[in-house]
């Protein structure tokens, strides 16, 4: 590991303008355009009825956020 005293170190140059930014970041989120796809490949083959999973149901965004053996289940009393 080298540190800033140490003279060897190379610093990269300063950018003249900042790196334009990639067109996704320039959109609104949404469930079916970014997150569904990631559910689908890596998470609906274990949370999906009939899988040992606490009940936790990816299948929709609804059962993402209401399934699930800790899921709460009414608002917490004030």
């Amino acid at each position: 590991m080298r540190y800033t005293w140490d003279d060897r170190v190379d610093f990269p140059r300063r950018l003249s303008k900042p790196p334009p930014s990639p067109p996704w970041l320039k959109q609104v989120p949404s469930y079916e355009v970014h997150i569904a796809p990631i559910v689908k490949r890596y998470c609906l083959s274990c949370h999906r009825p009939g899988k040992k999973n606490n009940n936790n149901y990816m299948s929709t965004y609804e059962e993402i956020m209401t399934s699930g053996d800790h899921a709460p289940t009414s608002s917490p009393a004030i």
